[in-house]
């Protein structure tokens, strides 16, 4: 379970990220004419009896995923193109929606926008307001997740190439356990093997907010896959290790990953690199 504030200032659990959505539930605006007013308090500050419409729209270049075409990226209900339509009615307060927020991270700005022919603009584009949130759980101190410190004398990390940069430029986030094995994993193997400082190449971990890596190549020739091919990197508990460095010796990989289990990492051998879950916290995910 995670935890996040509501709008009212109390923790609210939030189940495990279930398919792409991480919460759904009802959503009531309220309309004023001043900030700061409360129409409960002050009914006349209430903006009364005006169709409303609300559009979501993804914040580009947000939440660490900087791609030219972000705009791709789900808002949930309402998505992307599509109105939710609504009235404020009499108490300013009855424009209910039924929200669904991604569990993709980044931000969102909620537009309304006033529909009636008395609005003081175009009425088809005259804002009354813009909400801008997190579609995750807020930020990385928030979500308990820090960054893997610079330490070449243990590992490298794979951030410098064009393909992370243009994509995810802030990849290795991980909750405080899970960055304290990958030292101590690395520690042991700097001093097992002396003449190989740099057999530790850390690709991925997580994003400082969490939430879902997309697929995207570096040239862009295919626009962002919002779907997960990283479950377990929304956590900040597992990591990506390149393994090039390693070359074809059967016994060093084995030793590695041996290090590995022992400080609480269980690997496994995927294309390229060795995937690694923190035992102790795997199961609650």
């Amino acid at each position: 379970m995670r935890r996040f504030h509501n709008k009212h200032g109390q923790l609210v659990d939030v189940p495990p990220f279930r398919g792409n959505f991480i919460a759904r539930g009802q959503v009531m605006y309220c309309f004023v004419n001043s900030p700061g007013c409360n129409p409960y308090l002050d009914p006349d500050c209430a903006v009364k009896n005006v169709p409303v419409a609300l559009e979501v729209y993804p914040v580009e270049l947000s939440g660490s995923h900087y791609h030219a075409a972000d705009n791709t990226r789900p808002t949930g209900f309402p998505a992307r193109g599509q109105t939710y339509y609504g009235n404020t009615g009499s108490d300013g307060c009855q424009v209910v929606v039924t929200h669904e927020w991604p569990e993709v991270c980044g931000k969102l700005n909620i537009l309304f926008r006033c529909t009636a022919d008395t609005c003081a603009h175009a009425c088809d584009r005259d804002t009354l307001a813009v909400l801008c949130i997190m579609d995750t759980l807020g930020n990385a101190a928030a979500n308990g997740l820090t960054l893997l410190p610079d330490d070449t004398t243990l590992y490298l990390k794979n951030n410098t190439g064009q393909d992370q940069q243009v994509r995810h430029p802030y990849h290795l986030y991980g909750t405080p356990e899970m960055i304290d094995s990958i030292r101590a994993a690395a520690i042991e193997i700097r001093a097992k093997f002396p003449r190989n400082p740099h057999l530790l190449v850390v690709n991925d971990i997580s994003l400082p907010w969490g939430g879902m890596f997309d697929l995207v190549d570096a040239t862009h020739s295919r626009p962002p896959d919002w779907t997960p091919p990283h479950g377990g990197h929304r956590f900040g508990i597992e990591a990506d290790f390149r393994d090039w460095n390693m070359g074809n010796r059967i016994g060093l990989r084995d030793s590695v990953r041996s290090i590995m289990r022992r400080h609480g990492l269980i690997p496994n051998t995927e294309t390229g690199h060795i995937h690694v879950t923190l035992r102790s916290l795997s199961h609650n995910h």
